[in-house]
């Protein structure tokens, strides 16, 4: 049976933790290694997953949904493989650190090296649609990448305060920006055709939805079900006439990041009239694309708020016809 969480926007979610905790945490891990780091944060994780009643439907609602859909599972979804969706996310936090410090450990397989390549030779900037599937944060650690070419990565940063305070303090100098916004806006476009000119890639999150009071979204069938996808990443796309791409970045076995570098469009047309459709077409494509991904890794979705149920009301934020 599907199962419903309680609805609301990921936004509503106040920020859980501390910053002292965080670095707690770190001098955890630089002491004594990862071991003594999960002892000291399992139970933290397992305190938060025992009383934060929102996160833990929406990770039972992901998990059935996924083994609905795929079958990738090896069980029926319960409360310990919600636990375990918990705990990957703690290990992933540590890794978030540790690879914006420039101090991750771990080996990196780019699967479209030889596309990352052209593109870096090219000079020429471009749009990269990622997701909250494993950890977005460790393109910061490609240094072949971050070496040639700047990124900037658009974030929410004002809902993630005490957690990009540490991020700020221990990454030190970077040729990766972090560009807060709360919704794509004429003001924001046009910085970002400033980057995009100077050869830049934006990195821009293709599965949280703006906050706003008035998101403007489009609808796609996403493991079984309509959710409402953010259109902001195309209709940047379209207004600067950059290529777009995809990238997925997942933990395999212990020390191995796997990172898949797609194309996607060359160019984002959306046609005046056939807009809406467009617009669904181009999220339907990214949300099969995730869907896919997500099966490969399934407890690395990292998306803990009730992701379909806003499209109960996605009739006032569907985008207009302009």
């Amino acid at each position: 049976m599907s199962r419903t969480a309680s609805s609301g926007h990921w936004a509503d979610d106040r920020e859980a933790g501390s910053a002292l905790g965080i670095r707690i945490l770190l001098w955890v891990h630089r002491w004594f290694g990862r071991v003594p780091f999960r002892i000291a944060v399992y139970p933290v994780i397992t305190y938060f997953f025992c009383v934060r009643r929102n996160a833990r439907e929406a990770s039972l609602q992901y998990l059935e949904r996924l083994h609905a859909s795929t079958g990738v599972l090896p069980r029926q979804p319960d409360l310990r493989m919600s636990l375990a969706h918990f705990l990957s996310f703690a290990e992933t936090i540590l890794d978030k650190l540790l690879a914006m410090s420039g101090k991750l450990d771990a080996r990196v397989d780019i699967h479209g090296r030889d596309e990352l390549y052209r593109l870096v030779s090219s000079h020429r900037g471009a749009i990269v649609i990622a997701s909250h599937l494993g950890n977005l944060e460790l393109c910061r650690a490609l240094g072949e990448l971050t070496d040639r070419v700047p990124l900037t990565i658009l974030v929410h940063i004002a809902h993630s305060e005490k957690f990009n305070r540490v991020l700020s303090s221990v990454t030190g100098e970077s040729r990766v920006s972090l560009l807060p916004v709360s919704e794509i806006g004429p003001g924001t476009v046009a910085d970002l055709g400033e980057r995009i000119a100077r050869g830049e890639l934006i990195v821009i999150a293709g599965d949280r939805i703006p906050v706003a009071a008035q998101p403007r979204v489009t609808m796609a069938r996403f493991l079984g079900h309509e959710a409402p996808f953010p259109i902001g990443p195309y209709v940047v796309a379209s207004l600067l006439q950059c290529e777009t791409y995809l990238m997925f970045c997942t933990r395999r076995e212990r020390g191995v990041y796997r990172v898949d570098f797609e194309p996607f469009r060359q160019r984002t047309e959306l046609p005046r009239r056939q807009r809406d459709d467009a617009l669904r077409e181009l999220a339907q494509d990214y949300a099969n694309r995730l869907a896919s991904h997500c099966a490969d890794a399934p407890l690395q979705w990292f998306n803990f708020y009730p992701f379909w149920n806003l499209s109960n009301s996605h009739e006032q934020h569907q985008p207009d016809a302009r």
